[in-house]
């Protein structure tokens, strides 16, 4: 069974988001270690019960809308590339 969520999206146009939650028993980040960890590589293993792709973008927001939930416009560098 999965556990849905509403959120907001920050990619350039913001849009609200139907999203799957991870169980609060791997940590609520839908991974976890297994073993005798490297502190410096950890061993993260996937956890069954999230999917970090299943997604569904509901319907775009306009700015204002977004604005009062949270949502930041990008901000751009004027330095150049290279």
């Amino acid at each position: 069974m999965t556990r849905l969520r509403l959120r907001i999206a920050d990619s350039p146009r913001p849009a609200l988001v139907l999203g799957d939650t991870p169980r609060p028993y791997c940590g609520g980040v839908g991974m976890y270690e297994d073993g005798q960890p490297d502190p410096d590589y950890p061993d993260l293993h996937m956890c069954g019960c999230w999917n970090p792709l299943r997604s569904w973008r509901l319907l775009p927001l306009p700015k204002w809308a977004a604005r009062l939930l949270g949502w930041r416009a990008p901000t751009y560098s004027k330095e150049p590339p290279f």
